[in-house]
């Protein structure tokens, strides 16, 4: 029970940074890479989960090559459930009140192309009192669910098209030590892991606050307790968000 209870003042304080005010730039996290010169203090801390061995340099860039190039396969083949040949969208103006979220790519890739899952989430908004240039607990728990939501479709495929590019494989495979490359190969595949699982119990709470959820209140109330406060959404953002900052430090640019 301590655990749980100090992980979810983690992610409140995590959420709470980011949400001071609806102009924050997420990305702002993730672009301030610490330049540190001793890798080996990346994932350090006690709490961390670390590599079991650390394999030969050769072995462990092969690994890590292959995996970032098979994410970035995946992450950037975009896919599309189509019903009677229709894109399933959200009739919704969410880059009008939310104008950080101009993308509304991102939120189809969070909810996994789910078309369950995006009507559920048209419902939501649809049904909560949200207004542009309004902010109100409705707004501020929304913008905490895009939160989510954006993070799932952008963070590891920073790492893997940017961070990790072409160019920066080629130099680690000759710069970089045999435990840098473990490590690297490690965390981006844990990482991977919570975002999948993070993704998957997104789309399932998402459709079940839609589904059993009939009027602004109760949806407002769902939308808290069952998302965003839920140990099965926390936890695997806390641990996604806790493993990419791994990689970017052990990247270092």
């Amino acid at each position: 029970m301590a655990r749980i209870s100090m992980l979810l003042v983690c992610i409140v304080f995590v959420i709470a940074c980011k949400q001071k005010n609806f102009g924050i730039d997420v990305e702002k996290n993730l672009e301030k890479v610490d330049s540190k010169k001793n890798f080996a203090l990346c994932g350090k801390d006690e709490a961390v989960i670390k590599p079991a061995k650390i394999d030969s340099r050769y072995l462990a860039f092969y690994k890590l090559n292959r995996m970032v190039r098979n994410f970035r396969q995946k992450l950037n083949a975009k896919t599309f459930e189509f019903f009677y040949d229709l894109k399933i969208v959200i009739d919704f103006p969410i880059k009008q009140i939310f104008p950080l979220y101009d993308n509304p790519d991102d939120i189809y890739e969070g909810l996994g192309y789910d078309p369950i899952a995006i009507k559920s989430l048209e419902l939501i908004l649809n049904t909560l009192n949200l207004e542009s240039n309004f902010v109100n607990e409705d707004s501020r728990r929304t913008y905490s669910l895009l939160l989510y939501l954006s993070d799932v479709a952008k963070k590891v495929k920073l790492i893997v098209n940017e961070k990790l590019d072409d160019a920066t494989l080629e130099r680690f495979k000759s710069e970089r030590t045999a435990e840098d490359l473990t490590k690297m190969h490690f965390y981006l595949d844990r990482a991977m892991a919570n975002r999948e699982m993070l993704k998957l119990q997104l789309v399932k709470q998402i459709i079940s606050v839609a589904e059993f959820n009939f009027t602004r209140e109760s949806i407002l109330k769902s939308l808290i307790v069952d998302i965003l406060f839920h140990i099965d959404v926390v936890q695997p953002y806390f641990n996604m968000l806790q493993n990419i900052d791994i990689v970017l430090c052990l990247v270092g640019n």
